[in-house]
């Protein structure tokens, strides 16, 4: 509100911190309230400066909730960016797991057609799918006991190529080799030479029959 005077009704301006003031029209000297002591100033004036302030105030409490808020922002991407880079380094790793997996397999299966090809075989291949494709057009498939046994033979056995050496059409002459925890019942303790010749004996035996 105003200050007017309380005689005439006429706009007072007190001093400054002043707790008296003399209206110019009438004469009339009143007493200025404490509200309105604020730098000579009227009362609305206090209070529009009291607004001011109370904006300067609010537009700071905003300035640090923005800034607030930003820092936040900035703390999430830097999370979610170490995140990112964790994962790309994880799947580095596995890449190269498994780029030297396949590595090891193909110079494992080298050595294994190396070794068909010295033992007289015309045609040679090695690995999971050679094995599944042979097992499709096979007519005879010799080998240990451990090929129909998933994981066998050190794991060289996948549950895939036992499998499909399981459900081939073709004869299968298994020789009963007792390795890795595979222990085939009533089958003396005999060289593996002489296992491998009576397998070749079956063998020649259902050629015969074939005929």
């Amino acid at each position: 509100m105003m200050l007017k005077c309380k005689n005439c009704g006429g706009e007072l301006h007190p001093a400054e911190g002043a707790a008296m003031c003399k209206c110019m029209l009438c004469g009339t000297v009143q007493a200025v309230p404490a509200g309105s002591r604020e730098a000579g100033t009227a009362p609305e004036e206090a209070a529009g400066r009291d607004s001011t302030e109370a904006a300067r105030e609010a537009e700071r409490a905003a300035s640090l909730q923005r800034w607030q808020e930003e820092r936040e922002k900035r703390e999430k991407a830097r999370q979610e960016e170490e995140r990112r880079l964790a994962d790309e380094q994880r799947q580095r790793e596995k890449e190269e797991h498994l780029r030297k997996a396949e590595e090891a397999r193909q110079k494992n299966g080298s050595r294994k057609i190396m070794t068909y090809s010295a033992a007289g075989a015309d045609r040679a291949a090695a690995g999971e799918n050679a094995v599944l494709v042979a097992c499709r057009k096979a007519d005879i498939i010799i080998g240990p006991i451990g090929i129909v046994i998933a994981d066998s033979m050190f794991g060289e056995i996948t549950p895939a190529m036992a499998l499909a050496v399981a459900q081939a059409d073709a004869k299968r002459i298994l020789i009963p080799m007792n390795h890795c925890d595979n222990i085939v019942a009533g089958v003396p303790n005999t060289s593996t030479g002489a296992l491998v010749s009576g397998a070749v004996e079956k063998l020649a035996a259902i050629l015969q029959e074939e005929e």
